[in-house]
Order: C-alpha cells, then structure tokens, then sequence
C-alpha cells in the first residue's frame, strides 16, 4: 500500500498527480480499509489465544482470521498493481510480484471459499453438502 501511495502520489498525468483522481483517492482509502481490518482481526485473534481459548474455538478464530485476511491481501496487491498502471508488470517492480505471492499464498493456505465452509461448519456442526 505504501509503495502504492508513492507511486501515485509521484506519478503525474495530464498536469496533477495521480492521487489527484477521486477513483484513485477512493482506491487507495479502499487498501487502507483492508489493511486495518487483516491487521486489526490478527491482532485481536492473537490476544484472544493468548487469553485461552479453548482448541475449538482457536480452530474457529484461526479459520475466521485466514478468511478475512486472504481476501484483503489479494483486494490490496490486486488494487496496488492496478494502480501501478505500466509498471505493475515490469520485472524491477514490486507489484506484480506481490500479487502473484498473495495468490500462491492463497493456494498454499486455502481460498476464502474453503475457509467460509470450514466456519460453517464448525458454527452449524453439520456435514459439508458436495459441490
């Protein structure tokens, strides 16, 4: 997000700055939303661990914190390599390097959609139905 700001905030079109634009300005309030909460419910699920929850409502917390942050890091590097415009493909950049991480890391830790039916199921305490 950072690297983001930078770059529109420094990058000029057409007289002004990119961050000028309202859609960028809204774009970039978007990232810092999703930064706060994925920071904010990691934050409060770790002091809730530290308080001794019991192991299935850690399994839950622990489900509930992935769902959210995996969908906020792609929202934030999928925006931020937008917003790089040419330069979120080229290879000294970071950005699109961030968001191919943060869809590996979905595929590595689990997709929002798993993480949804894993909290269904703990919260319901039924069977999963098959696709």
């Amino acid at each position: 997000m950072d690297a983001t700001v930078a770059h529109v905030t420094g990058r000029h079109q057409f007289g002004a700055p990119l961050g000028a634009l309202q859609v960028v300005q809204h774009r970039c309030a978007d990232m810092l939303i999703d930064v706060t909460i994925a920071l904010d419910v990691v934050t409060d699920a770790a002091a809730q661990v530290d308080a001794g929850l019991s192991a299935d409502d850690v399994a839950l917390l622990a489900a509930t914190v992935q769902a959210t942050a995996v969908e906020r890091c792609r929202r934030v590097t999928a925006a931020a390599h937008q917003l790089a415009g040419g330069q979120g493909i080229l290879a000294d950049a970071p950005f699109h390097r961030w968001y191919r991480r943060s869809k590996v890391a979905e595929s590595e830790f689990g997709n929002t959609r798993a993480w949804h039916q894993q909290i269904a199921h703990r919260i319901l305490s039924v069977q999963s139905v098959p696709d």
